[in-house]
């Protein structure tokens, strides 16, 4: 993930997705950044988005660490 590569390395990294809905097997790309912004840059695409409940900023030696 993008989050895990930007922060070991300190810089900014971005990754593209390439995905389907579920529901209509529309594809559509979702692109996510080290600090866990996202953009839909699909036109039309409106794809529910979460992210985890753990404060990545804060995780200790180990990503383990923070689960």
């Amino acid at each position: 993930m993008p989050f895990v590569q930007g922060h070991l390395t300190g810089r900014r990294v971005t990754a593209a997705i390439a995905t389907e809905c579920a529901h209509c097997g529309r594809s559509f790309e979702v692109e996510v950044d080290s600090s866990l912004r996202y953009r839909v840059p699909t036109p039309g695409a409106e794809p529910l988005v979460s992210t985890p409940f753990v404060d990545v900023r804060a995780l200790g030696p180990s990503i383990i660490d923070g689960f």
